[in-house]
């Protein structure tokens, strides 16, 4: 870690505030993506709108691990060195959606309807995905 540098406490609503913000924005718009299509995928299905849904999770996982392969390959790396930061809560996200994720695939290769899956824990009929939902960070 640098030894002058502090790690920064700018509250995530003032971000775009920041000069550099537009040349450093780049995977925050990833993320407002992923979030978009997550809510796409559990809104079809909790309508019950299943023709194509399994090849657009998958899709949408592929994409979000690659993703996430570049975050804890390049960046996470770099954020921890240059500002001495712990990004295991990022870490254990990860991993926690690698298994919902997989629960989710499970239920599509099973042929499970909404509320297919043996009580996903959130009571949303939606055969599990809301198990993927990502919701806005938090602050």
């Amino acid at each position: 870690m640098n030894a002058t540098a502090t790690a920064p406490t700018i509250p995530r609503e003032e971000w775009a505030a920041h000069p550099r913000f537009r040349t450093q924005a780049l995977l925050l718009g990833s993320h407002a993506n992923f979030r978009r299509v997550s809510r796409y995928l559990i809104d079809k299905a909790a309508r019950e709108e299943l023709v194509g849904l399994h090849a657009l999770f998958e899709r949408w996982i592929a994409a979000m691990r690659s993703h996430e392969a570049y975050e804890e390959g390049k960046l996470y790396p770099y954020l921890v060195h240059r500002w001495g930061v712990s990004l295991d809560e990022a870490r254990a996200g990860h991993e926690e959606l690698h298994v919902r994720a997989d629960a989710v695939v499970a239920a599509f290769e099973s042929g499970a309807r909404p509320g297919g899956l043996a009580d996903d824990g959130d009571g949303g009929g939606d055969g599990g995905l809301s198990l993927i939902h990502i919701s806005e960070p938090t602050r």
